[in-house]
């Protein structure tokens, strides 16, 4: 016996929509599965790091933290998609 979402959970309408791309199997551009990581830098940070944090943050992320601006590893950019209107 399958349990059924209360009343409260369900999207109205009463049906879960689907994100299109996820549907077909394809990634939404949004999400990047790994990113591309660079070195930590402790000034980049914008408030004052104790020694004992910034030896944790170290040991948390030994190969280097995210870095945002670049894209994800195996990441393309899209192609003819809304390029002008």
């Amino acid at each position: 016996m399958t349990r059924r979402p209360s009343p409260q959970s369900r999207p109205r309408g009463g049906r879960r929509a689907k994100a299109p791309t996820l549907t077909t199997g394809r990634l939404s551009v949004v999400e990047v599965l790994r990113c591309q990581l660079t070195e930590m830098d402790r000034s980049a940070y914008p408030t004052d790091i104790s020694d004992d944090q910034w030896d944790r943050l170290q040991l948390v992320f030994p190969n280097g933290v995210c870095d945002w601006p670049q894209p994800g590893i195996g990441q393309v950019p899209l192609v003819g998609t809304w390029l002008g209107y």
